[in-house]
C-alpha cells in the first residue's frame, strides 16, 4: 500500500476531517464555558451585593453596620480571593476580613452612577480581579446618604476552571477523535471491500479463471462491473472478428501460393531452375509467415474468456496419439511421467498450440524415444519434454528459437515451432530453457506460472 491508496487518502481526509472539527468544537465549548463562567460569577458577586444591600444599616447617631455578613467562609480567611467592602463618596467604611489590612482601588464613587458596573481591576498581591459594584442610597437623619456595595473574586480562580474544564475536554474529544477515526476506517474499510472483490475478479478474467466479472455489489459498484462486463464482451466479439478475418485473408492467400509452386515446378522442368529456386524460397518464406500469424491468431492468451486450465495429462495424451500416426511416429517410444490431475493454467487451444509444436520437434529429432515428464513446484508447474536425438550444438541453442531459423534444412517445417511456442508461453508469463541431455538429446524445459504467482497477479 502506497501514497496513492485510495483508502489511505480517505482516511488521511477523515482523520484531518474528524481532528479540524473537533478542535474547532473545543475552542467554541472552551469559549462557550468561560462565556457561561463569566454570567456565573458576575451572577454570584450580584448575590453578594445584594446581601450587602439587605443588611446594611445606619443607626440614629450616623454610625454604618451590617446586620449579618455574607455566609461564605472565603470572607473570613485572609487573601482568600474572594472579597467585599463598603465606601462612601470619602473613604472605605467596611470590608471583610479576607482583605486584611488592605483595600480594594476602584475608581473614584460617583454616586450619580447608580447603574451595576463590573470591571477588572488589581486586588492584593497584584492578582487581577473581577469586581461588582452597586451603588444604594440610605435614609439618614441629614437625609439620603450613597454607598457603594462592592464584591470582588480573583479571576485566578477562573482561569484554574477553565484550565480543569479545558483539560478534561482535550482528553474527551482525544478519545473521541479516537473513536471517530476508527470507525471512519473501518466504514471505509468494509466501503472499499467490493473494490477489492472487483479487482479479485479482475485478476481471475486475466488469468483465465473467469469469464466476466461475476457476483452482487453495491448499486454504485454494480454499475461499473457491468460496463466492465460490456466491455469484455465487445472486447472478446472485436478479437473474435480480427481473428475471422486474419484466418480468412491467411487462407485466402495459400491458394496463389500454391499456383506459384505449380507454376516453379513448371519452371524447373523448362530447366529454368534459378528462377524456381527463387520463386520456391520466397514462396516457402510467404508459407511460413502465413503459418506464423495464423498461430498467433489462434493464441487466446490468459484473458481469452475461456476457463484458461488445462489438465496436462489429459491434453499430452491427446497430442500423442496425433503423433503416433505422423511419420516416424510408431517407431518412437512414448514415455510419459504426469501425475494425474497437474493442471497448468493455459487455455486448451494455446496448451495444444505450444506442447504440440514441442512434441512434434522431439518427433523429428528423436532417435526411439521421446520422455514427457511434469510436477508441481507450489508457485509454478514444470513440464519437460526430452528426446535421445543428437541433440543441439550449444552455440546455436539460442538461434533455434528465433523465428525461421532450423537446425536442419532437410528437415520439414518452416523453422517456426520453437518461435510460437516462446510467443503463447509469454503471454502467460510461462518460460522455456534448452539444454542438451549428458546420455544425448535435447529437454525442454516449461515452467507455467500458477494464476496467483503471475506477474502483476
Amino acid at each position: 500500500m502506497n501514497r496513492s491508496s485510495l483508502r489511505i487518502r480517505l482516511s488521511a481526509a477523515a482523520a484531518i476531517s474528524i481532528i479540524g472539527a473537533l478542535t474547532l468544537s473545543g475552542f467554541f465549548l472552551t469559549l462557550l464555558f468561560e462565556r457561561h463562567l463569566m454570567r456565573r460569577v458576575d451572577k454570584e458577586l450580584s448575590v453578594y451585593v445584594k446581601q450587602l444591600a439587605a443588611s446594611l444599616e445606619v443607626d440614629a447617631d450616623g454610625s454604618t453596620t451590617l446586620t449579618n455578613q455574607p455566609a461564605d467562609p472565603r470572607f473570613r480567611r485572609p487573601l482568600s480571593g474572594l472579597y467585599w467592602q463598603i465606601e462612601t463618596e470619602d473613604n472605605v467604611i467596611l470590608r471583610s476580613r479576607s482583605l486584611w489590612d488592605q483595600q480594594l482601588k476602584l475608581p473614584r464613587f460617583d454616586p450619580k452612577q447608580t447603574k451595576p458596573i463590573q470591571i477588572e481591576i488589581k486586588g492584593p498581591d497584584a492578582k487581577r480581579l473581577i469586581v461588582r459594584a452597586r451603588t444604594v442610597f440610605l435614609e439618614t437623619s441629614e437625609g439620603d446618604h450613597a454607598f457603594r456595595l462592592v464584591s470582588a473574586i480573583d479571576r485566578n480562580e477562573l482561569e484554574t476552571a477553565r484550565a480543569d474544564f479545558t483539560r478534561d475536554l482535550v482528553t474527551a474529544l482525544g478519545l473521541l477523535a479516537a473513536i471517530l477515526i476508527l470507525a471512519s476506517w473501518l466504514q471505509i474499510f468494509f466501503g472499499l471491500r467490493p473494490l477489492k472483490q472487483i479487482r479479485q475478479r479482475i485478476h481471475d478474467v486475466r488469468t483465465g479463471l473467469a469469464a466476466r466479472l461475476e457476483g452482487n455489489y453495491p448499486d454504485e459498484v454494480q454499475l461499473l462491473v457491468s460496463e466492465v462486463n460490456a466491455l469484455l464482451s465487445a472486447n472478446d466479439k472485436a478479437v473474435a472478428r480480427a481473428r475471422d478475418n486474419a484466418a480468412d485473408l491467411a487462407h485466402g492467400l495459400k491458394t496463389p501460393l500454391a499456383v506459384l509452386q505449380a507454376e516453379s515446378r513448371t519452371l524447373a522442368e523448362r530447366q529454368q531452375k534459378e528462377s524456381a529456386t527463387e520463386i520456391a524460397a520466397q514462396v516457402e518464406q510467404m508459407h511460413a509467415r502465413i503459418e506464423n500469424h495464423l498461430a498467433m491468431v489462434r493464441l487466446r492468451g490468459p484473458s481469452g474468456g475461456t476457463s484458461g486450465h488445462t489438465d496436462a495429462q489429459t491434453g499430452f495424451e491427446k497430442i500423442k496419439k496425433a503423433m503416433i500416426y505422423m511419420p516416424r511416429g510408431q517407431d518412437i517410444s512414448w514415455k510419459m511421467d504426469v501425475p494425474s490431475g497437474l493442471t497448468v493454467a493455459m487455455d486448451t487451444q494455446d496448451f495444444f498450440e505450444v506442447f504440440g509444436n514441442l512434441l512434434d520437434n522431439a518427433r523429428k529429432w528423436a532417435k526411439s524415444e521421446v520422455t514427457i515428464k511434469g510436477k508441481d513446484e507450489g508457485a509454478s508447474v514444470i513440464l519437460c519434454i526430452s528426446d535421445d536425438g543428437p541433440g543441439v550444438p550449444e552455440d546455436l541453442i539460442s538461434e533455434i528459437q528465433k523465428r525461421g531459423r532450423r537446425l536442419d534444412e532437410q528437415k520439414t517445417g518452416a523453422g517456426l515451432g520453437l518461435s510460437i511456442a516462446k510467443k503463447v508461453l509469454e503471454a502467460y508469463g510461462a518460460t522455456l530453457s534448452i539444454r542438451n541431455r549428458k546420455v544425448g538429446g535435447v529437454s525442454i524445459s516449461i515452467s507455467i506460472p500458477k494464476p496467483d504467482h503471475a506477474t502483476g497477479a
